[in-house]
């Protein structure tokens, strides 16, 4: 009976060693990685435009969509003392529907069309060891991060109808930018049965610097052009939910 005992307390820290140690850094190498989510883009300001004869003003939007794709590599596969940390490049694209638009010579009835983003940035993450949080190791890696870049954006189907008058403005398909930099704050939960695959949940503050650039506009009256100028947007602030998968190449359950 005692031989059994110890027979089984040999095999039951066998086992707990393998599992805390089942995934003891969650990425090395190279991996991808794909989410989508949910957009909710911060009131836009507007600059006065003489040419419009419009003067300060905002944009207001809908919860829009987002979609981000990255490559990148767990540098601790170059030396055991980068472990945890990565660098990545993402591509980011999504929308945010126009609610209202606080411009022009009278009250807006009705406003059509989103303002579509798009950019690459740079990430620097960092993986937080789950034992120095009290997490059990093998389930949820938190990790945080921050990334510069580079993000446009231009009107699709932008579109004000006037109560007060036969009014339309339209325009800004054009393209605009600035530089764009962002946080990360994620959670990553590895699949047991699929080695190097994890689940992700994130929140990302994705800025875009003042000003973004000229949207061309114009005032239309009766099927007339009466004005054209320049809508310049200030600072963009998109607060992100997302949730993705993430595929680490090359990965084991148990690492040595």
């Amino acid at each position: 009976m005692l031989r059994k005992t110890w027979f089984l307390a040999l095999l039951g820290g066998a086992l707990g060693g393998a599992v805390g140690h089942a995934f003891a850094q969650p990425v090395q190498g190279l991996y991808v990685s794909g989410n989508i989510g949910v957009n909710f883009l911060q009131d836009e300001t507007i600059a006065p435009s003489p040419a419009l004869g419009t003067g300060s003003s905002m944009a207001a939007f809908d919860p829009g969509y987002v979609a981000v794709a990255s490559l990148g590599y767990g540098l601790g596969a170059l030396n055991p003392f980068l472990n945890g940390w990565r660098v990545e490049i993402e591509g980011n694209f999504g929308a945010n529907g126009f609610q209202n638009v606080f411009t022009g010579p009278g009250f807006a009835g009705a406003v059509h069309g989103s303002q579509e983003n798009y950019g690459v940035l740079a990430n620097v993450i960092y993986d937080i060891t789950p034992s120095a949080l009290g997490i059990n190791e093998h389930f949820v890696y938190p990790y945080l991060g921050f990334g510069l870049g580079y993000e446009m954006n231009s009107f699709n189907g932008f579109r004000i109808d006037y109560l007060t008058a036969p009014l339309t403005a339209s325009g800004g398909s054009n393209a605009v930018g600035n530089f764009a930099y962002q946080g990360i704050v994620g959670f990553s939960f590895p699949i047991a049965f699929a080695p190097g695959l994890s689940a992700t949940v994130e929140y990302r503050m994705l800025g875009v610097a003042d000003p973004q650039g000229a949207h061309h506009l114009s005032f239309d009256q009766s099927g007339e052009r009466i004005a054209s100028g320049n809508g310049v947007f200030g600072n963009e602030f998109n607060h992100e939910i997302l949730f993705g998968l993430r595929y680490a190449f090359g990965q084991s359950n148990i690492l040595p």
